[in-house]
């Protein structure tokens, strides 16, 4: 029986956010570039075409994709990541990416929010409760679920992109409740462990690699967050 690939395609773009989120988005950032956002340690991209970039560092972040998918290859390992999960480097990481599928009405847009340490310290020393089960351990990197309360307030963040002038107050607000939405995750463990070791430490660039054998060449380690 033969598929029709594009059918395919286009139900793999099914998301935990809305259509409405994500058009009302793309009405107030710019296409087909790396946008650095007035809010803080905020970038997102978007391209409507397929694209890969190589020998970067992501620095600490999560990282978001709001429509589309895309591919992480770390070492020898590879990862998909659509809008069911979310991408977690508590650490600065070296890899390259992926994306293979992107058009004008089903475009690729992805958000990338820096780790403030200091701001998850002071909600820790602020909730005394929330500093237990530290997990420690040298896993750089992390792909976890997606689940409701942090897609709403990360939602949130971003459609105050609609009111600039809502950026200043609100932002830093919503992005505490991000970090309180981390903390209380699953992934709260390893984000306690982050913020305990204050792992912005830089790894090492690593020797060429190899996945789904495909020699990735080394190339000159530039800072990245997308």
């Amino acid at each position: 029986m033969l598929y029709d690939l594009s059918k395919l395609l286009a139900h793999s773009y099914k998301t935990m956010f809305s259509t409405e989120t994500i058009e009302r988005l793309l009405k107030v950032i710019p296409h087909n570039e790396t946008y650095s956002s007035p809010i803080k340690g905020l970038v997102m991209r978007h391209a409507d075409q397929p694209f890969c970039y190589e020998g970067i560092i992501q620095e600490p972040s999560i990282c978001i994709v709001l429509s589309g998918e895309r591919e992480i290859q770390l070492g020898e390992q590879c990862y998909r990541f659509d809008n069911q999960h979310f991408m977690f480097c508590p650490v600065n990481v070296p890899m390259r990416g992926e994306i293979k599928y992107a058009e004008p009405k089903k475009p690729f847009l992805v958000m990338s929010m820096k780790i403030d340490i200091e701001s998850v310290s002071k909600i820790l020393l602020a909730n005394p409760n929330l500093a237990d089960d530290i997990q420690q351990g040298d896993e750089g990197f992390a792909q976890w679920h997606l689940d409701e309360s942090l897609k709403n307030a990360v939602e949130r963040l971003l459609l105050l992109h609609e009111n600039p002038k809502d950026i200043e107050f609100l932002a830093p607000l919503i992005q505490q409740e991000i970090y309180y939405r981390l903390l209380t995750g699953e992934q709260g463990g390893k984000f306690k462990a982050m913020v305990s070791n204050g792992s912005h430490t830089k790894k090492s660039p690593k020797p060429p690699i190899i996945c789904n054998n495909i020699l990735v060449k080394p190339s000159p380690w530039k800072p990245w967050q997308i």
